[in-house]
């Protein structure tokens, strides 16, 4: 066969594969809508809240309008029973419920104790506590309030009183690698990466070592094994699939979840094609080691999680020990989620991102290096 014959029937012969096709044909347009469709909104906002108005008084109307003014809070209803809240709660029409107790006006006139309650679902507790934190802000700028015009009442500098009552900056937290405080912005981008890793190197180690199973009635692999260089080819037949589904997932699946994407088009082109062809030679070269395709699926799966944490972008290298940073050297998404997210998603150029292309450079010739070596044992 010539060299592109081969490379095509290859191609052909491990998407049409039974076992290999859902996962080279549709999983990574599946995997990354399904991951990053929770994550569309970015920040939660406008979080459905019933409101029980248990005072029915101007105070508590002030309250409900406030509350529905925050970001946080989207009033879809207003009553006097919980019980109404509480079904509505139950169907799913709302995700908190806001209870404003009776005498809520008076004991507020009064300067007198009261309490707001704030139900939410245990499963989504982030939702209860955006709403509960824009609660207690308006708590906070009501009590300022009334304690102001009570030293005016006593005979305070009004003028004073004023500043007094402004409230200081409240305490803000953010996040060094997360600016923004966004869901999808960044964790998206850089499970993308590893999703596609994860296909790349299930799908190709399925096929590689299910041949390898019979290979030594395989054509493709006594190919291989007669002309060694033909390794080359076979590398090159997954590359393509790897190439294909690295620029829908980069390009296509990201722009339209509303991603910024290729902001530098030359560099991030060239960390998509590096990331991608080492991935398939740690495939190649696994599929080789282990002889057959029966540990595909738990080696996959197992080493997906820690690869996220291990790119250095969700917990930073600086806390971690000096054998974890040289291990994670070992993985295409270490550097090649770097490269892609630093060229597609913050227009780096090809001279930013060179450290993380020469660290994929040297996984991709280890890993061809350690696969030439391990077909030997094919040919004895």
């Amino acid at each position: 066969m010539r060299n592109l014959a081969l490379m095509l029937a290859m191609i052909r012969s491990a998407i049409l594969n039974r076992n290999s096709f859902a996962i080279l044909a549709f999983a990574s347009a599946f995997y990354l809508m399904f991951y990053a469709w929770p994550y569309a909104n970015q920040l939660i906002i406008e979080i459905p809240t019933a409101v029980v108005d248990m005072d029915r008084s101007e105070k508590s109307r002030d309250w409900i309008e406030t509350i529905d003014a925050t970001p946080a809070a989207k009033v879809i209803s207003t009553s006097s029973s919980l019980d109404i809240a509480k079904a509505q709660f139950v169907r799913g029409e709302v995700d908190v419920i806001v209870v404003l107790p009776q005498n809520l006006q008076r004991d507020t006139m009064r300067g007198m104790p009261t309490s707001i309650t704030v139900f939410g679902n245990g499963a989504y507790p982030v939702k209860a506590r955006a709403v509960g934190s824009a609660v207690t802000l308006i708590a906070a700028q009501e009590n300022a309030k009334l304690t102001a015009t009570q030293l005016v009442r006593h005979g305070l500098d009004p003028v004073k009183t004023k500043v007094m009552s402004i409230l200081p900056p409240s305490f803000v937290s953010q996040d060094l690698f997360n600016p923004i405080s966004g869901y999808g912005l960044y964790t998206v981008s850089v499970v993308a990466t590893i999703i596609l890793q994860g296909i790349m190197l299930f799908g190709t180690t399925i096929v590689v070592g299910g041949w390898l199973n019979d290979w030594r009635r395989d054509p493709f692999i006594q190919a291989i094994v007669k002309e060694p260089t033909k390794l080359f080819v076979l590398i090159a037949a997954f590359w393509s699939i790897g190439l294909f589904w690295g620029f829908f997932v980069e390009g296509l699946g990201l722009s339209v979840l509303d991603m910024p994407t290729f902001l530098d088009p030359v560099a991030t082109a060239l960390s998509i094609a590096f990331f991608t062809l080492a991935i398939v030679c740690l495939a190649v070269m696994l599929a080789l080691l282990m002889g057959s395709n029966h540990y595909a699926a738990t080696l996959c799966v197992i080493a997906s999680a820690p690869c996220v944490f291990l790119t250095g972008l969700i917990f930073p290298f600086d806390n971690a020990a000096p054998w974890v940073v040289a291990l994670a050297q070992l993985i295409p998404t270490t550097p090649g989620a770097n490269a892609v997210i630093a060229a597609s998603q913050e227009g780096a150029g090809v001279r930013e991102i060179l450290p993380y292309l020469g660290v994929l450079t040297a996984q991709i010739v280890g890993y061809g290096t350690v696969a030439m070596m391990l077909l030997k044992k094919y040919r004895n």
